[in-house]
């Protein structure tokens, strides 16, 4: 079975993910859905065989499990055109110090938490007017003016007309890191060529993607 957040599908398999479904060396392929923390959870009861995750952390360790780190993507903010910064950065802290309204995607709750732990180090918190996992209405809510729009620039990329994406100016904030994962027992097991090839196609479609932007 492979697994991967569906903001992940989006990015990097904006084509389709067909070419992961078909069979591969006689092994019928799976996919599933999920967040991150919950395919997290699904390896740990050996019920995902391989995919990719995120995590703010930049390495990850489980037992039985292999994680390798193949992109990083910082935070962004989404504003209205016509509040575009002239710089084109926003400081996060500076939000939050001073309460600016704030949408929030809630896609990979992690590197929410990441980010409250940040700025509560700093003693701000951000004013989290609305949250939502519905890419539409994020920026629906941005482009009425209900607030500033925060996600990583993985779920930001390709922003509809009437928005403007802003890069965090802070130096130190968490990121949005992206890993290949797989099950390290299964994986020397009868399915072994069927992972290989497949974890083979997770990262070339990273470097394709990635070769784009």
């Amino acid at each position: 079975m492979v697994g991967m957040p569906s903001a992940f599908a989006r990015h990097y398999f904006s084509q389709g993910l067909e070419r992961l479904t078909s069979a591969q060396h006689g092994h019928p392929v799976e996919i599933v859905l999920h967040d991150s923390e919950h395919l997290r959870e699904e390896l740990r009861k050996r019920r995902v065989d391989v995919g990719m995750l995120a995590s703010s952390d930049r390495g990850i360790t489980q037992p039985h499990a292999t994680f390798t780190r193949v992109a990083s993507h910082p935070l962004m903010l989404a504003v209205r055109q016509a509040d575009q910064p002239e710089n084109g950065a926003l400081s996060v802290l500076r939000l939050a110090e001073h309460h600016v309204p704030v949408i929030a995607f809630a896609g990979d709750r992690f590197l929410r938490t990441a980010l409250d732990q940040y700025l509560g180090h700093k003693g701000a918190q951000l004013n989290v007017v609305a949250e939502t996992d519905q890419l539409d209405m994020f920026y629906q809510l941005v482009l009425a003016g209900m607030g500033v729009g925060l996600s990583s620039s993985l779920v930001l990329d390709g922003a509809p007309d009437g928005i403007s994406l802003a890069k965090a100016s802070d130096d130190d904030l968490p990121a949005l890191n992206a890993f290949v994962f797989e099950d390290a027992v299964r994986a020397r097991g009868p399915e072994r060529e069927a992972l290989v090839s497949i974890r083979r196609q997770l990262f070339a479609a990273v470097r394709t993607r990635e070769e784009r932007a």
